[in-house]
């Protein structure tokens, strides 16, 4: 019994020692009224390669990433539009259905250094990258930030 008690203990301890070191190749979100403007004007930045999240015609997440950088996603579908077409998209994806009263946030992208490599839009305040060497960015579900759950269920990240 005691040593049961001591051994998860220890990993207690181990857990928490573990989550507090940062992780040095993550990046990091920048709230940015910018990049919201960007959104809802529906601009285009040039340069940048868009990606969505969930369904195509209702996404739960835009970013776009500096064409220099690609990325790794299972969640994330590239856009394979441009121009008006591109353009007429973002309109109808950033004015999600039944979404009226959710608070839309726009955000950089920050390399672990802290430089800008994409943008981010999305009922979401949260999203993990994680970079690669050779300009590879691992990019995961956007998501809450934890304590800030909205009551969403997971079907909105396939």
């Amino acid at each position: 019994m005691k040593s049961t008690l001591l051994m998860l203990l220890l990993v207690g301890i181990s857990f928490t020692l573990t989550s507090c070191v940062t992780c040095q190749e993550c990046g990091s979100l920048k709230r940015n009224h910018e990049v919201t403007r960007l959104f809802m004007d529906n601009e285009i930045v040039p340069g940048y390669s868009y990606y969505f999240n969930g369904r195509t015609q209702w996404p739960s997440a835009v970013m776009a990433i500096d064409s220099n950088y690609s990325i790794k996603a299972e969640f994330w579908k590239p856009v394979e539009l441009e121009g008006q077409d591109m353009s007429s998209w973002l309109l109808n994806a950033v004015n999600w259905k039944g979404e009226l009263n959710t608070k839309k946030n726009g955000a950089e992208i920050l390399s672990p250094e802290g430089v800008r490599v994409g943008i981010f839009f999305s009922k979401y305040d949260n999203l993990i990258t994680k970079f690669q060497s050779d300009k590879v960015i691992q990019v995961y579900a956007p998501s809450y930030l934890a304590g800030q759950g909205r009551g969403e269920t997971s079907r909105d990240n396939r």
